[in-house]
């Protein structure tokens, strides 16, 4: 059967061990096929297949629900429930989203690609349930990446020894994107790999390929090897002490295992339970095993010739700490993905991973500051939103001057809705004390990095977009004052303020503009705060003016520069316009795409600009 070729699960209920196999062969090649096309998730998806497969053999999707944490696990769920034959659109606009997504199938109950959420997911779809008298199952596939997370622990505290059908499934690859930290894995590689359970178990295989006994025979020895893991297991959990059943390890590869293990925990529903299944990620493809890390997720596109932000973020602080025994980097599980992997090689002793876990990050960072070193927590701007609670009680109000390096900020592409850094400006400039900057270049970014680890006022977030930037211009970094801006082209006609590269955009579209006569002013606001209202000053002397950001509307740039010239009453005489991300949900799909759409690209600079020239806007 062609993997592309399925419907519904229901195709694949009556199939032979040896039918399933050979599917899950095909499933893999498929996935080989397809996602270096479209750019996605794989080495997950490559150790998910058998896992994925008996329990859509076992279970009923939609009645009984199905999660996964994160979904970036679930491409092989997404085949079985009839999606194979839109891969060629995945995470393209328009197209199969990269996760879990609720309006693109009745088989995905949640949605989101945060980690962490789906225990807490299935309590609500258990009471819901309850309440409304259905009696499907809820099975929730939790990465072991993923239990690093603190909201997984609060799920298990309010879950555990709660009556109905709960299956978790502790999908455990030792990996989320790199190697996983802390005392949750050293206590599940335990697991793993106790040596007496896996010599009875070794032992017991091969007893058990020497005898040639009947089928029930054969039967009674698997449910042995089940109750040995129960007993070896079972009291040394702390699931157990949460008020769950516990059963594994088990090959999570091992159809001829899983199936009929999930059937008997399929009856089992006076408490919760937890199956502990073992997988390689990257199962099945040597270049994927072998190197997991830069497997994980995949890019549809050729390796660009310019530095990524995040590079030259991991090369300027780890140069910087050559300098600054202070300096310390923390991430919360993405050190690939910051740049940090760079900071690691370099300095081991002073780059702290503290798995998927933002609100510990930012709690130990400010904590540090106040000692007198200096962290740097490079933490996706999506991802800061979770540890909230602590930039306010923690570094906020103790004016702790943590440096916080929001990557991924704007439009990010194929991740979608859940990723897209569009809010960072509106949730951090209402915070008393915290400034906030923004790079719109590789050596902006080094000079604006510099600036807050030499600033001990408070905390400081620096934000830089997902993609490429022209490489440094050679010079050392400098300091560079805080709520300075910065003119880099003088015109009478109209003045155009961004943040970001779009400011490099708003220089190409001046050029333009001058060919038709019209002379351009391009400024840098850099600081969004404090914001530079001498500069602003300046600036509304055009008469007109034009702010251009990529981030939401509301709280943005374009927000505190109104409020800055509502405060020092220079609106009455001046022509306004703010370019951003208008008040809507972006999903998965090209950038540049949404950047022509919301007018956010040099030709719809230009066109604003025009337009705002010739009287057509704010009249």
């Amino acid at each position: 059967m062609r993997p592309d070729s399925i419907r519904n699960p229901q195709e694949i209920k009556e199939f032979s061990l040896t039918e399933l196999n050979d599917l899950a062969e095909s499933i893999r090649t498929f996935l080989l096929e397809e996602v270096p096309k479209t750019g996605g998730h794989l080495a997950s998806n490559l150790g998910a297949v058998e896992l994925t497969l008996a329990l859509h053999t076992v279970f009923d999707s939609p009645e009984d629900r199905i999660l996964f944490d994160i979904g970036h696990q679930g491409y092989v769920h997404k085949i079985l429930t009839g999606r194979g034959d839109r891969f060629p659109t995945l995470r393209k606009r328009g197209g199969l989203s990269g996760f879990m997504d609720p309006s693109e199938s009745i088989h995905d109950p949640v949605g989101g690609s945060h980690a962490g959420v789906a225990l807490s997911s299935a309590a609500g779809i258990l009471a819901a349930h309850k309440k409304s008298g259905r009696s499907g199952h809820v099975v929730a596939v939790v990465g072991d990446g993923a239990m690093t997370a603190g909201v997984v622990w609060e799920a298990f505290n309010n879950l555990g020894g709660t009556k109905g059908p709960l299956l978790v499934i502790l999908n455990d690859n030792g990996m989320s994107i790199s190697p996983n930290v802390g005392r949750v894995q050293d206590f599940l590689t335990s697991l793993r790999s106790l040596p007496l359970y896996r010599g009875v178990m070794r032992r017991s295989s091969r007893w058990l390929d020497r005898w040639e006994g009947g089928r029930k025979f054969r039967r009674f020895l698997s449910h042995l090897k089940d109750s040995m893991r129960t007993f070896f297991f079972q009291r040394s959990t702390p699931f157990r002490a949460f008020g769950f059943r516990y059963f594994g390890p088990v090959d999570g590869h091992d159809l001829s295992a899983l199936i009929p293990l999930l059937t008997r925990l399929k009856r089992l529903k006076d408490r919760p339970i937890l199956l502990h299944a073992v997988t390689t990620k990257g199962k099945g493809d040597p270049q994927s095993e072998g190197d997991p890390v830069n497997r994980h997720g995949l890019s549809a596109h050729s390796p660009p010739k310019r530095p990524s932000f995040s590079r030259v973020f991991g090369e300027a602080l780890a140069d910087l700490a050559n300098e600054d025994e202070r300096i310390l980097a923390i991430t919360a599980a993405m050190a690939e993905g910051t740049g940090l992997s760079i900071f690691r090689e370099r300095h081991p002793d002073r780059f702290i991973d503290v798995g998927i876990s933002e609100q510990h990050a930012v709690a130990q960072s400010a904590a540090m500051a106040l000692e007198g070193l200096r962290p740097v927590a490079a933490i996706y701007s999506t991802f800061l939103q979770r540890g909230y609670d602590q930039v306010i009680h923690d570094a906020v109000l103790q004016k702790a001057p943590v440096v916080f390096a929001l990557d991924r900020a704007g439009i990010v592409g194929g991740d979608g809705a859940s990723a897209q850094g569009l809010y960072d400006l509106a949730y951090l400039r209402c915070l008393p004390g915290m400034a906030i900057a923004a790079a719109r270049d590789a050596q902006s970014l080094r000079d604006l990095l510099l600036t807050g680890i030499n600033q001990e006022k408070g905390p400081l977030a620096l934000r830089y977009p997902r993609g490429t930037t022209p490489p440094p211009d050679g010079r050392a970094p400098r300091d560079i004052p805080i709520g300075k801006g910065e003119v880099l082209r003088s015109g009478e006609d109209i003045a155009i303020l961004g943040i970001g590269p779009l400011v490099l955009d708003a220089l190409s579209a001046a050029e333009r503009l001058s060919k038709k006569g019209i002379e351009a002013t391009v400024a840098d606001a850099t600081w969004i705060k404090p914001l530079d209202r001498l500069l602003l000053r300046k600036l509304v002397k055009c008469g007109r003016l034009l702010v251009v950001e990529e981030h939401a509307g509301m709280g943005g740039l374009g927000s505190a520069v109104l409020e800055s010239l509502q405060e020092m009453g220079l609106l009455s005489d001046l022509k306004f316009q703010s370019l951003n991300v208008p008040d809507l949900i972006v999903p998965h799909g090209d950038p540049a795409s949404f950047r022509q759409d919301y007018g956010l690209d040099e030709e719809g600079i230009w066109c604003a600009a025009l337009a705002l020239v010739k009287g057509k806007v704010n009249e």
